[in-house]
């Protein structure tokens, strides 16, 4: 287990064995956000960090970036994330994507940040390189998402971000579901 600098808050780095899958918040777990990282033998190490403030740029999207609604884990039926949980983990999450500056996560790592009853994540899927948490390329997604999965009843709709030719994706859904 390793920490990539002192935070304030949680990161959880998982390394998995060939692709990030699967991750699931740890019973109990404190809110935070997290940099996971999953070993051969499948065991996850989550190791909490912290952030700053993101910039503003244009972001020009590749074909095929679309927005995925859905319940707690996406598809299925809607699922209503508390928005003050939402709220709590998109703003620690952004933290944490911003202080993660120019680190190139690999295929078996993930970010998230878990509050209360709710996670917001990023994905690499690059089994040939890592990928960047962009906290621009989350802002601009997470606008899309919100305007497009805004069928929750009472709170915000588990929704993804999926870019396959940058082979990486941002979302959120309940936190006592698997995602990645």
């Amino acid at each position: 287990m390793y920490i990539r600098s002192s935070y304030q808050f949680l990161i959880l780095a998982a390394s998995l064995a060939a692709t990030v899958s699967g991750i699931k918040v740890p019973k109990g777990q404190p809110d935070g956000t997290y940099e996971v990282i999953k070993d051969s033998n499948g065991t996850e190490y989550h190791t909490r960090i912290s952030q700053s403030k993101p910039s503003k740029r244009q972001i020009s999207w590749p074909k095929g970036t679309e927005p995925q609604c859905g319940g707690g884990g996406i598809g299925g039926d809607v699922v209503s994330l508390p928005q003050l949980d939402w709220s709590s983990a998109d703003a620690r999450f952004v933290q944490a994507c911003t202080a993660a500056g120019d680190t190139h996560f690999q295929d078996t790592e993930a970010v998230y940040s878990v509050s209360g009853q709710a996670v917001v994540y990023y994905c690499n899927y690059n089994h040939k390189g890592g990928t960047t948490c962009e906290p621009d390329e989350y802002s601009a997604g997470k606008s899309v998402l919100q305007a497009t999965c805004n069928h929750a009843p009472d709170g915000v709709q588990a929704a993804r971000w999926n870019i396959p030719s940058w082979k990486k994706a941002y979302g959120w859904q309940t936190s006592n579901t698997d995602f990645c």
